[in-house]
């Protein structure tokens, strides 16, 4: 799908900062519009996938931040925009230092660039000195991810245990987005499936695609998961919250797979968890993010499409009442 023709007049220049390889696969779908790229912080190896295949020149590596934002007109950061709460996520460039602070600064002097991302932090979204768009607010998108993440969940399993996903028993924590698609992609495999959640809603939908449900309650030490403890190989957790207790943790089977993909603050402490791995054998990985790892080619073209069809929309609607609101 080509959005070229819906912004001809519009001449957008992007920076892509910071993120994982799904920013390098957002900016060369940008770039085959036809549209400039500059990027920071995203790895000085970042070109040679897409020059080799394309010879694209479109996309620039800069050296540093100022550089990147010169004569831009959308600036896109990543998803999660950031992990501490002070700087932008650089994961494969982490000598590249960008602050929040650094970007609202930026913004209140460019309140004409576009501020794109991903779970922006309320600092960066909750301004109205600018234009911000959180990407990942994108229903279609989220849903689109969440598949990802499934998918990249499964495979994650399958390479760190000994038998097939029908001789499993999984547990799966949470049954939002990624809870949903991950227990159908389980029980498409054969693999015997308990799905956990706070209400009984969600159990009886799980139920009828055939998964064995338990309710999270808090009435206990262990939030009523007592049946985790036994004859459950893996463990997905898709809750960001601590509601895997340290009690609950020592109780499991001698080495259980625990994968978990929520968000900060994540499932478990890593006090709890390290306690159980030295009496239990817990394995234990902590995988947020998973599509910018697994398929970071689908992912960042997904984020890009969105950006593209957020700005064709505004094209669109900047035609209708007249450039620059003059028709208003």
């Amino acid at each position: 799908m080509s959005h070229t023709s819906d912004m001809s007049e519009s001449a957008h220049r992007f920076a892509v900062i910071g993120g994982d390889g799904r920013m390098i696969y957002l900016a060369e779908r940008l770039a085959e519009e036809g549209f400039l790229v500059n990027l920071f912080g995203c790895g000085m190896d970042c070109l040679s996938r897409s020059e080799e295949k394309n010879g694209n020149r479109e996309m620039h590596i800069c050296t540093t931040w100022q550089k990147a934002m010169e004569d831009i007109t959308a600036l896109i950061l990543p998803l999660p925009v950031t992990c501490d709460g002070h700087t932008v996520c650089c994961p494969r460039d982490p000598e590249c230092i960008v602050t929040l602070e650094q970007v609202s600064e930026y913004m209140t002097h460019h309140p004409q660039v576009i501020l794109f991302g991903g779970k922006l932090p309320e600092m960066l979204a909750n301004n109205m000195r600018w234009r911000t768009v959180d990407y990942y607010e994108s229903p279609l998108l989220q849903l689109r991810n969440a598949y990802v993440t499934a998918e990249a969940a499964l495979m994650t399993a399958m390479e760190l245990i000994d038998r097939t996903i029908r001789d499993t028993s999984f547990a799966v924590l949470g049954y939002g987005r990624i809870g949903k698609c991950l227990s159908r992609l389980l029980c498409a495999m054969g693999g015997t499936v308990t799905v956990c959640a706070r209400r009984e809603e969600p159990l009886l939908e799980a139920a009828t695609e055939g998964c064995h449900p338990l309710l999270i309650t808090e009435k206990d030490s262990m939030n009523g998961l007592h049946p985790l403890c036994r004859d459950h190989t893996v463990l997905f957790n898709t809750v960001p919250e601590r509601i895997l207790t340290r009690s609950f943790l020592l109780h499991l089977e001698r080495d259980t797979l625990l994968i978990d993909l929520a968000s900060s603050p994540f499932g478990a402490c890593d006090g709890d968890v390290r306690d159980a791995t030295a009496q239990n054998g817990l394995r234990y990985l902590r995988a947020p993010s998973l599509p910018g790892s697994y398929a970071p080619y689908n992912a960042g073209r997904m984020i890009a499409e969105r950006v593209l069809d957020t700005l064709a929309s505004e094209e669109s609607t900047l035609d209708y009442f007249g450039k620059g609101g003059k028709n208003l």
